[in-house]
């Protein structure tokens, strides 16, 4: 394919992901180095599921838990690696300035970084997290259901034998914490006071709370180069199957702002110090930003960030804290990429 891409746009583009890739093994360095030691004395994980002794059998809370922990720990690591990915396909000749299939890619990563804040959402309460938990874990049977369903007898049978044996247990220990699951591939898994998650996972509706008004418009764009078609807007000039520069900056932006935000609700649920994390990812973020002099539409303040920022402001009025001071709260509380 006739290479499209000036050579300044490629330079800025490797730039780019050499801040994106710094990021991204920094944060690996974070995980090998505090998760072994922060599971078992710290955290929001350890919090709820509370002293694991080996010599007495889990109750079905517990077990739910462990279940749900397992599935954020290789969402964050399949999110983080997709967005490492997405930004090394940047760099390709080829367009202007990168190929389609880069979106999905970082569909992925919008995708899995949309599950963890379902997952880790710290609004809700613990009955209405451990029905989550439940909801991912019965989806992920359901698709490995549907995965051995087609294959000959010989070689699915005892595979679907034991994802079989795998959805009853885990409707035992919802029956235990009184959740109510509704039978089939779709449905809801429902706490006594009425809250319920459903399954299999709505992004539309993840991305509609958290990135409204982008959020739905930037999955549904990235949806239509996963189905290999291509997405919405004016044809390129020179017919190449290549995004916009734009287009690309924007996107990588979004899934930026995305990805830091279940990297630090992770932090948090593992409990583990991420602030150098933080500052890396703004400089990506910031640098996407420079193709935009308007400013980048980025997601809405939540209820507790509101309220955080507003206690911020009125420390700096009535309590007199330094301009430092009340930076290192609120960056404390809100930890937004975009945030100055």
């Amino acid at each position: 394919m006739k290479n499209y891409t000036g050579i300044g746009v490629r330079i800025n583009n490797w730039r780019q992901y050499r801040r994106s890739r710094f990021a991204c093994r920094l944060w690996a360095i974070h995980i090998r180095r505090f998760t072994s030691s922060t599971h078992e004395s710290s955290g929001h994980f350890n919090s709820l599921i509370g002293d694991l002794d080996e010599s007495i059998e889990l109750d079905g809370r517990q077990k739910l838990l462990l279940v749900g922990a397992h599935q954020i720990d290789s969402t964050i690591a399949h999110a983080v690696q997709a967005y490492e990915a997405t930004s090394r396909l940047l760099t390709f000749a080829g367009g202007d300035p990168l190929p389609w299939s880069s979106m999905v890619l970082a569909r992925t990563a919008f995708e899995g970084s949309l599950r963890i804040l379902w997952l880790l959402d710290p609004g809700i309460e613990e009955e209405v997290r451990c029905a989550r938990f439940a909801a991912a874990a019965i989806e992920a049977n359901v698709e490995s259901v549907k995965l051995h369903t087609d294959l000959p007898i010989a070689i699915g049978r005892d595979t679907l034998e034991r994802l079989s044996q795998q959805r009853n247990e885990i409707e035992e220990w919802c029956a235990s914490l009184n959740l109510d699951v509704s039978t089939g591939g779709r449905g809801r898994v429902r706490t006594a006071s009425g809250e319920s998650a459903a399954f299999p996972f709505n992004a539309v509706v993840a991305a509609d709370k958290w990135w409204n008004p982008v959020g739905v418009h930037t999955y549904r764009w990235l949806s239509s180069y996963t189905h290999g078609v291509q997405g919405s807007g004016p044809p390129h000039p020179q017919r190449a199957a290549a995004l916009r520069v734009t287009d690309a900056y924007f996107t990588y932006a979004t899934i930026t702002d995305a990805t830091w935000t279940a990297m630090d609700r992770y932090a948090k649920w593992v409990g583990f110090p991420d602030g150098i994390v933080l500052r890396s990812m703004r400089r990506v973020w910031s640098h996407c930003a420079r193709e935009f002099p308007d400013g980048l539409p980025s997601r809405p303040l939540s209820p507790e960030e509101e309220y955080f920022l507003a206690a911020a402001n009125g420390f700096g009025g009535e309590f007199s804290l330094t301009k430092r001071a009340r930076k290192r709260f609120v960056n404390g509380f809100l930890r937004r990429i975009d945030h100055e």
